[in-house]
């Protein structure tokens, strides 16, 4: 049904660019892609995240004891952490990888200090041997195969 709907769209001129979202050229969700690129996002009232600075916080989820901690000044950051190291880059290849467009390593290993490609060189041959993964000139990405296993492809990069 996945494949079905790829061919259905693209046949009426949408653009798959994202594992599960298509547009027309053009009209690609800015939104969605900062995610998907691991970069910098604020998140306002109940349940929202935030991630600044490699800094990732999640405000208190139930909007009733939010609005009590706002009232009366109390802390409404639930959890925090950092990301760093290869932690950083596991989060941010799994979720540069439901891009179609891929991953810009060399971008990647800019942002990181660390080549990604090094990092993770074993796995990375692995997916490419199996069909599930191709270089495009610097980037990274799922091929079709990989597009549909991409819950495989992605374990693979687990910290």
């Amino acid at each position: 049904m996945f494949e079905l709907a790829i061919a259905k769209l693209k046949a009426a001129g949408y653009e798959h660019y994202e594992v599960s979202n298509f547009a027309r050229p053009g009209y690609r969700c800015r939104h969605n892609q900062v995610y998907w690129r691991n970069e910098a996002y604020y998140g306002f009232g109940a349940g929202a995240t935030s991630y600044i600075g490699g800094n990732r916080s999640l405000r208190i989820s139930n909007p009733n004891d939010y609005i009590s901690a706002i009232k009366s000044g109390e802390r409404v950051i639930e959890f925090s952490e950092h990301l760093t190291g290869r932690r950083y880059l596991s989060e941010t290849i799994i979720q540069g990888l439901r891009m179609l467009d891929g991953i810009d390593m060399n971008r990647l290993s800019e942002r990181a200090e660390v080549d990604p490609a090094t990092e993770f060189a074993s796995q990375i041959d692995t997916l490419i041997s199996r069909g599930l993964l191709e270089w495009s000139d610097s980037h990274l990405k799922v091929t079709h195969q990989g597009l549909l296993l991409l819950n495989d492809v992605s374990q693979e990069f687990l910290d």
